[in-house]
């Protein structure tokens, strides 16, 4: 018979998305007490309130009962969705070698650009998709495939994951509408623009671009082993490849929850063997208390 972990799960993942006992039981249309006594194990709920917790926190239901999330740790700071912290997520690299390349040295400005145009405001890379950030896919992959422009190809990975990152976390969202605009009522109301939006059409056009950068991966996964074996840039290859996972790139066997948690034992990995990139990573989120790393 396998472990239940439905319990310990409903707790980690409330208090994962910041929700009091209250909040909860509010959303579920039950009592604090009633959730006081399923984290505690006291009580179980019924397979329709199972599937109503699933459904609130965005996971299938065997993950909810069957599968230790205890790796989850709070989400603080969630005032901007991660995005103040993109340059350590996702980093972008120029050389002087590269710089001379105009093609490279334009989308590099523009790539730049992007990231401080995304910390103050995030909701102008959703309205863009299909303008400018396709545009600077192009452009590195023209100083790339065209000039050999080793940067080129490692900032076009590191594009398309933070656009795919969007792409998912804009389908999760829509997935489950009232809980994320719960959500974004306590921590950021501007992300209820972008839910409350026609959401038929977000949906057709979130598709059609998360199927246009399904087929990008095996070219981008092409540009990380080649970047693996010519040694010049490995550090940031290896972590790439890792956040490859994170963003939910990959086969679609394993669900987000699993490719992240995949991911996030990659880069502690990468991180305790020196990888520069992977070490920035988690250091810089943990010290402004946004948890990435799993913890005994």
């Amino acid at each position: 018979m396998e472990k239940l972990f439905l319990a310990d799960n409903i707790r980690t993942l409330r208090d994962f998305f910041g929700e009091t006992q209250a909040e909860l039981a509010d959303i579920l249309n039950a009592s604090s007490n009633a959730i006081s006594n399923y984290e505690n194990g006291i009580r179980t709920p019924d397979a329709g309130l199972v599937q109503n917790i699933a459904n609130h926190f965005g996971l299938p239901a065997d993950e909810l009962l069957y599968v230790d999330l205890s790796f989850l740790r709070p989400l603080r700071n969630r005032n901007n969705y991660g995005f103040q912290y993109v340059e350590y997520l996702f980093p972008i690299i120029a050389s002087d070698e590269a710089l001379n390349n105009k093609l490279f040295c334009d989308a590099y400005k523009l790539h730049k650009k992007i990231y401080e145009e995304l910390k103050v405001n995030p909701e102008r890379f959703f309205d863009n998709f299909d303008v400018e950030n396709l545009e600077l896919y192009e452009m590195y992959y023209g100083a790339y495939n065209d000039d050999h422009i080793d940067e080129a190809g490692l900032n076009m990975v590191c594009l398309c994951q933070l656009i795919y990152l969007a792409l998912i976390t804009t389908t999760e969202s829509l997935k489950n509408k009232d809980a994320v605009l719960y959500q974004a009522q306590k921590d950021n109301p501007r992300i209820t623009k972008l839910i409350n939006s026609n959401n038929d059409q977000l949906h057709v056009d979130v598709q059609e671009l998360l199927a246009e950068f399904t087929e990008m991966d095996d070219n981008l996964l092409e540009v990380l082993k080649e970047m693996i074996k010519n040694g010049k840039y490995s550090d940031l290859s290896h972590y790439l490849l890792a956040m490859r996972y994170f963003v939910g790139m990959g086969d679609d066997i394993h669900t987000l929850l699993w490719k992240r948690r995949i991911s996030i034992e990659m880069i502690d990995s990468l991180a305790l063997v020196g990888n520069k990139y992977a070490k920035t990573a988690i250091d810089y989120l943990m010290n402004n208390n946004i948890e990435m790393r799993n913890e005994d």
